[in-house]
């Protein structure tokens, strides 16, 4: 059997063809995000929580027999809910499968709640007591949050972490109790819910104030590219407290003086895209 020379050069070349088209038909593993670095992102969710209200009497309201009907009306929670979003950045440190981070956010956000009582009569043994209603507002329309965070790599894809810190943001309330007496007729005006005209009277105010804080919550971030991250994020926030006073003068000069109370805290759940410079 004759061979020819160019059988072993030939069957040589068809193997390295072979084995370049085979490399060639699998591509290469994608970089993997290393979570470290500069980073910055957006992000959008709900925001859910409570308020409560509270009263403080002063002046002719300590000792008046209504005082406890008028505190249990104007004592009152408040739930409240919005949309948000906004945006954040951050730094990461690496080192083996744990990250130290810190990160700042600020979000928008529309969170609104109330409440109106009924109408309620006064108990002092005139013929016309008077009658009185409480009711309040709280709002809050931005957030901003500077925590530090720390958590683990899981698998090079995921990273688990938890975090807390200072939030800062605005706390806005409002809260009236309102009075109509009916008249004084056959009873005794001293002893009786705040004297007023038939077009009725209140203490009421309301206070606007920035309020620092705190907020603790964790989350996961997941990799989608050497570049990207998608999260998922649950935070606490204490929107914190505020009080006015308030001071109600009746035909006689005489001061029905009461503090008003507010405070109030949030539930955020949201998600997150981030973009890292390395």
């Amino acid at each position: 059997m004759i061979r020819s020379p160019l059988t072993p050069a030939f069957a040589a070349a068809f193997l390295a063809a072979t084995a370049l088209s085979a490399s060639a038909q699998s591509p290469a593993a994608l970089p993997v995000l290393s979570f470290a670095g500069f980073y910055a992102g957006v992000h959008a969710g709900y925001g859910f929580g409570d308020g409560r209200f509270g009263i403080t009497p002063g002046g002719r309201w300590i000792g008046d027999i209504d005082l406890p009907g008028v505190t249990g009306a104007a004592t009152r929670s408040v739930n409240f809910n919005s949309f948000l979003g906004g945006v954040q950045a951050g730094y990461n440190y690496r080192s083996g499968n744990i990250v130290f981070g810190f990160e700042a956010d600020a979000s928008a956000m529309a969170a609104r709640g109330r409440f109106q009582s009924a109408t309620f009569s006064g108990i002092d043994g005139s013929l016309d007591p008077g009658t009185y209603s409480a009711g309040g507002s709280l709002r809050s329309d931005w957030l901003v949050t500077l925590r530090p965070r720390v958590g683990v790599v899981v698998a090079e894809r995921a990273l688990f972490y938890v975090t807390g810190g200072l939030a800062i943001g605005d706390n806005r309330f409002s809260h009236h109790i309102n009075f109509l007496h009916l008249g004084c007729d056959g009873g005794d005006c001293n002893v009786a819910l705040p004297f007023t005209t038939t077009a009725g009277g209140a203490n009421a105010a309301s206070k606007s104030k920035t309020v620092a804080s705190w907020t603790l919550g964790g989350g996961v971030e997941y990799a989608v590219s050497s570049k990207l991250s998608l999260r998922a994020e649950y935070l606490y926030v204490d929107l914190g407290k505020s009080s006015a006073a308030s001071t109600f003068i009746d035909p006689a000069s005489n001061a029905w003086n009461i503090t008003h109370r507010e405070r109030k805290n949030l539930n955020i759940v949201r998600i997150g895209l981030n973009y890292f410079f390395n």
